[in-house]
């Protein structure tokens, strides 16, 4: 059985943390029953038919219905810092200036925006120029800079 693929760089989030936590978890059964396999540039976990490995990956997949992340701890940490990440990446291509990227997306939540994954692994602000810079104008007006 082969499940959870995941592509360096090229995978959504998700896939790449259940792809990590299955992995690391793997190593409660003999690693003669089950491996990583490259397919199409793809890295699958593979358990032989028939053991321990494979129920368990099996159950693993039946889990990810109910519950996508197997981690939520890890996947919402990663996620964070990929937002705060896109936030960074956002404000100096403005040429804004921030502090705290943390603060700022607190700012966004409250403004009822958000900072999603648009491709795989990247996120982006889902505001326009005027209002990321209206944003950081309003709620952080000591971060403006200054020509005096």
């Amino acid at each position: 059985m082969r499940a959870f693929p995941y592509t360096y760089r090229k995978s959504w989030l998700l896939d790449e943390c259940n792809h990590k936590y299955t992995y690391n978890d793997m190593f409660k059964f003999p690693t003669t029953t089950w491996r990583v396999a490259t397919v199409d540039e793809e890295d699958w976990i593979e358990a032989d038919a028939g053991t321990d490995a494979e129920k368990h990956l099996q159950f693993l997949c039946d889990a990810t219905k109910a519950h996508p992340p197997l981690c939520e701890m890890d996947y919402a940490e990663e996620r964070f810092n990929l937002q705060l990440d896109a936030i960074r990446r956002r404000a100096e291509q403005l040429g804004t200036i921030i502090y705290s990227s943390i603060a700022v997306y607190g700012a966004i939540v409250e403004a009822g925006k958000d900072v999603i994954e648009d491709e795989p692994r990247k996120f982006i602000v889902m505001m326009s120029d005027d209002e990321f810079k209206e944003l950081i104008k309003t709620n952080f007006p000591q971060w403006e800079q200054n020509d005096d």
